[in-house]
């Protein structure tokens, strides 16, 4: 087992190099910085539809959008709903179908 740390990539964009060991190279690739998304265009439809857009300057990155009922339960613990869709490069959209009266918090993740 062989342990190493790389610098954390301040880039959006991903670098890739090689590690010699043992004499062979061992490609590495290091995924670049997701920024924060920028939420816009919330809105909850009467049929329950709860439907917001968010922007984000890596558009290669993809997301996951998770909830809770409750805002101090560890991430881990959220429910994933499922993955926003590309509309076009850097801005997505979600769409939860099953939007209900109760308080619901919901968080954009990468992967």
């Amino acid at each position: 087992m062989v342990n190493f740390a790389l610098a954390a990539n301040p880039t959006s964009a991903s670098r890739s190099g090689a590690i010699t060991l043992l004499g062979q190279n061992i490609p590495v690739t290091q995924a670049g910085f997701v920024p924060p998304p920028t939420l816009i265009n919330a809105k909850l439809a009467t049929n329950g539809v709860f439907q917001f857009d968010f922007t984000n300057a890596n558009v290669s990155a993809t997301f996951s959008v998770l909830f809770s009922t409750n805002s101090t339960t560890p991430v881990h613990l959220w429910t994933v709903l499922g993955a926003a869709t590309n509309i076009s490069p850097g801005f997505l959209q979600f769409t939860g179908a099953h939007a209900t009266n109760m308080t619901r918090f919901y968080a954009v993740r990468s992967p």
